[in-house]
């Protein structure tokens, strides 16, 4: 004879193998039926920044390096580059140029632009010139070759070195020798801050 205990625990079991599966089938379905709909739309963050660089043509991190006829190699590169109709705007750009006499200069700004008829490199804001030879130039914009070493000012500049710190009207790096080294010359009222 069964005891009566175990004929309810059996029941109960029996009875709650078909209620739990049917309550978690209504606690799902409510959750589809009663949902909100989800912003997918424009209002993410990365959805807009993928919408910009879809709509804007741009490079992320462009490198370039060339030679110049004296044998200088000149390597640049940006955090971005957006092409333009005659040429290409980019964001926190810097050039290396490695002369072939073995002097090195950088040159950066938070903006450049290229021109890609004249070879021309404009840079803008915050604009630095570091050397090997311990100088460092800063100025609001210059005007950089891209086939040769030509570097020229478009606004005053101040300069940190080994013999002080000065500043200039006006700024020029070349090259004026085939085979000769790399020159800056600086002009237009130059005060000197001599530290001995």
């Amino acid at each position: 004879m069964m005891d009566r205990a175990d004929t309810l625990h059996g029941r109960t079991i029996f009875w709650l193998k078909i209620v739990m599966p049917l309550m978690a089938l209504t606690l799902l379905s409510t959750v589809f039926l009663f949902s909100r709909t989800a912003d997918t739309g424009s209002n993410l963050p990365l959805v807009n920044n993928f919408e910009n660089r879809v709509s804007k043509q741009q490079i992320t991190a462009p490198k370039y390096s060339g030679v110049t006829d004296r044998g200088d190699v000149i390597s640049i590169m940006a955090d971005r580059a957006m092409p333009s109709d005659d040429g290409a705007a980019a964001d926190r750009f810097s050039a290396k140029i490695d002369a072939s006499t073995g002097s090195k200069i950088i040159l950066g700004a938070q903006s450049a632009w290229l021109d890609g008829a004249t070879s021309l490199v404009h840079f803008e804001d915050e604009v630095y010139v570091e050397n090997s030879a311990g100088y460092k130039v800063h100025t609001q914009a210059l005007v950089s070759h891209l086939e040769k070493i030509h570097v020229e000012t478009l606004a005053p500049v101040t300069v940190i070195g080994p013999i002080g710190q000065f500043y200039a009207g006006h700024m020029v790096i070349h090259a004026p020798e085939p085979d000769g080294g790399v020159q800056m010359l600086f002009t237009n009222g130059v005060n000197l801050i001599y530290k001995p």
